[in-house]
């Protein structure tokens, strides 16, 4: 257990971490859509672009220190920045995807007993 106080050598620390953190996104874009939508029997063709890396930023906000039962309330704020020299690939790519839900849904409801969707 970490005894916190505003007073404490780790407070500061705690409430914006010093160490950098990073996130890395990688995306498959569908590289044959036009087949695809032009009814063709192929087999969607995915290439994986990335990492898209983000500066992700951590602070707690809107402090409030309750002496009666010796807790502390705040909101956990975080920003990701955009980091363009550690990406491979930039904000203004087109990348073509599907909706995983709508798929979902779409086979969901094509497999229902047939009485159910009437």
């Amino acid at each position: 257990m970490m005894v916190l106080t505003n007073e404490s050598m780790s407070f500061e620390m705690w409430r914006e971490p010093p160490v950098p953190m990073y996130l890395e996104c990688y995306l498959f874009n569908m590289s044959n859509v036009d087949d695809i939508l032009a009814g063709k029997n192929v087999k969607p063709r995915l290439v994986q672009l990335g990492p898209y890396v983000y500066r992700e930023i951590h602070t707690k906000e809107n402090m409030t220190w309750n002496n009666e039962n010796n807790t502390l309330t705040y909101f956990n704020q975080r920003w990701w920045h955009f980091q363009p020299e550690m990406s491979n690939g930039s904000l203004s790519d087109n990348i073509t995807s599907i909706n995983p839900i709508i798929v979902v849904r779409m086979i969901w409801s094509c497999t229902l007993n047939t009485d159910f969707k009437k």
